[in-house]
């Protein structure tokens, strides 16, 4: 009798308990809320967080190219030759202070005992460059005198002897171009090992040779071309201050060499008929600090005109130097165009010899540098930038 009571109260209390648990749990077909995982601080049990994804930086903005500077030559200071009666020397004339300074040191030595004159002075052509350096030629030798060291430094004996001489040009960065004894046209570092190696730009020399084989005709009784082709003496050129481009003149057609990515071409394909307003020739070439101008003469007859290419917009503008100088002379009476800080200086010559001249294009003024015409008096002296013949 108490086995079965007992066995009656497991039973009911496991009906009970199905019965309380059936009643708690949510039917089948109910909607679960979703489970939001605990948060557990850092420190509770010495656990640590989830790991939270990475936060996106901002992109970091790509930094400019600094713009390099342009390289200028310095317009005030300008290195010339002036003679009277075959005497002559290299002088330095600063327009800051309106002074003009003698440079004997530049070429003492250069001089056999024997000779006892300095006639060939008034062919040094020389150049202002890094402010200090004044590069100049004699008889075949190129050097470069240092104002601050007072050293005279050869950096080539190859030049051209003939008429004109090796006509050497130098950048700012220290790339010299000049006219070796073969009459070909080359570069190389001024400051280099004693002696460098020098590189002759074969697609100028090429380009030489190929016109060369052209025939050549005079405009006979009008003008005399004689000394603008003697062998390869019709070849004018300059590098620009940031040692990138060179204008060359080639018999009479004016080119423009890349020294980066080498490559010639040929920037002005008008005759001096186009340009001057009968036959003639391109003479003498000048390039500016980053190479975008580019001034050169034409002259033809008895006339000769100093023009201004702007190869950023093809243009071609004309130096006002109408009643400046004699020109009707039968040898260059505008010369040696040379560009420094913008400005551009050029020789004219008048009944008094040559002087130099300044020329402004921006405010396309004139000025007449009268002290430094006068460094060796006023009455039959000349005084040039460079040698006035090619």
């Amino acid at each position: 009798m108490k086995v079965k009571t007992w066995i009656k109260t497991l039973v009911g209390f496991g009906v009970a308990a199905s019965l309380s648990v059936s009643c708690a749990t949510k039917p089948v077909g109910a909607p679960q809320a979703p489970e939001k995982p605990a948060l557990i601080p850092a420190d509770t049990f010495g656990g640590t967080p989830p790991m939270q994804p990475p936060l996106e930086e901002p992109p970091m903005p790509i930094p400019l190219e600094p713009i390099p500077a342009p390289i200028l030559r310095n317009p005030y200071v300008v290195a010339f030759t002036a003679s009277s009666c075959f005497q002559g020397n290299l002088f330095l004339y600063d327009d800051r202070i309106k002074d003009v300074y003698i440079l004997n040191g530049a070429v003492a030595g250069l001089f056999p005992p024997t000779w006892g004159g300095n006639i060939f002075l008034t062919e040094l052509n020389p150049q202002l460059f890094n402010d200090n350096k004044i590069l100049f030629e004699f008889l075949g030798h190129i050097y470069y005198y240092d104002m601050l060291t007072e050293e005279r430094v050869e950096v080539a004996f190859d030049g051209w002897c003939g008429p004109g001489g090796a006509r050497p040009s130098v950048s700012e960065t220290g790339l010299l171009l000049y006219k070796d004894k073969l009459g070909n046209l080359v570069l190389k570092p001024i400051d280099g090992i004693y002696l460098t190696k020098s590189r002759v730009i074969t697609k100028v020399a090429a380009e030489i040779e190929f016109n060369n084989y052209e025939p050549f005709a005079p405009y006979l009784g009008v003008y005399d071309f004689t000394h603008f082709h003697v062998c390869s003496t019709l070849l004018d050129a300059q590098i620009s201050a940031d040692g990138n481009w060179v204008v060359v003149n080639i018999k009479g057609k004016l080119y423009l060499y890349d020294v980066v990515n080498p490559q010639l071409f040929q920037i002005l394909p008008l005759d001096a008929i186009s340009l001057a307003g009968g036959p003639g020739n391109i003479g003498h070439v000048a390039i500016n600090e980053d190479g975008s101008l580019i001034a050169f003469t034409v002259f033809s007859g008895y006339s000769e005109r100093l023009l201004i290419l702007d190869r950023v917009t093809g243009l071609i503008d004309t130096a006002p130097y109408a009643n400046l100088g004699n020109i009707g002379s039968v040898v260059d009476p505008i010369s040696d165009p040379y560009f420094a800080g913008g400005w551009l200086y050029f020789n004219i010559l008048t009944p008094g010899g040559y002087r130099v001249w300044r020329y402004d294009p921006e405010t396309e003024l004139l000025t007449g540098l009268v002290i430094l015409n006068n460094a060796l008096g006023e009455l039959g002296s000349d005084v040039t930038i460079s040698d006035p013949l090619l």
